[in-house]
């Protein structure tokens, strides 16, 4: 029930983009940067018994890709242990993901996505070199994004993630954020066609 409740927001959010009154996606090409900041996190596995759940910083960039948008994030989320018999743990998510956003007016658009990816895992007081863990990450997302200027954005998301360990840990994050748009590079353009 507690996953339904989390997942919601995601779900609405995806069938609005998928609504056939909405305006079509903008025909200028351009790339975005950005970065974002958790406001919410939750677990349904045993992630949360033992850790803090992650509440580190993202920074991403996408670029025009076919019919949508693909994008590539990192994530630094440090999980501290709960209790001192658990290590601390340094987790670097990486992921690549493709999306369709709907320009809803000049000034509001909404999209949805779907990622995979590797979540990188080790202790800090050994080094990431030393008995780390490599992770098969897949989920989907959810964003508003409202313009602040020409290039500049405001853009809330939810995001849903799963990592593939022996025990599945299911995160879910509700997160705030800048982006930057500009054209996109010559070099960028000729790569993706």
């Amino acid at each position: 029930m507690r996953r339904a409740a989390l997942l919601l927001p995601c779900l609405l959010i995806s069938v609005l983009c998928y609504s056939p009154t909405l305006h079509a996606q903008s025909s200028a090409p351009s790339a975005t940067i950005g970065f974002d900041l958790p406001l919410h996190s939750g677990s349904d596995s045993q992630l949360s018994s033992y850790w803090d759940l992650p509440s580190g910083a993202s920074i991403y960039g996408s670029f025009p890709f076919y019919i949508g948008e693909m994008e590539l994030r990192a994530t630094w989320a440090p999980m501290r242990a709960r209790e001192i018999s658990q290590p601390d743990l340094n987790n670097l998510l990486t992921t690549i993901g493709w999306g369709v956003p709907v320009q809803i007016t000049r000034r509001f658009r909404m999209g949805v996505s779907i990622h995979i990816g590797n979540s990188f895992m080790y202790r800090p007081e050994h080094g990431f070199l030393e008995n780390p863990e490599s992770e098969f990450t897949a989920g989907f997302v959810s964003y508003l994004q409202i313009s602040l200027t020409k290039r500049i954005a405001l853009r809330a998301s939810a995001r849903a993630t799963r990592i593939y360990t022996y025990h599945r840990m299911d995160l879910v994050h509700g997160k705030l954020g800048l982006s930057y748009a500009f054209r996109t590079p010559t070099w960028l353009h000729r790569f993706v066609q």
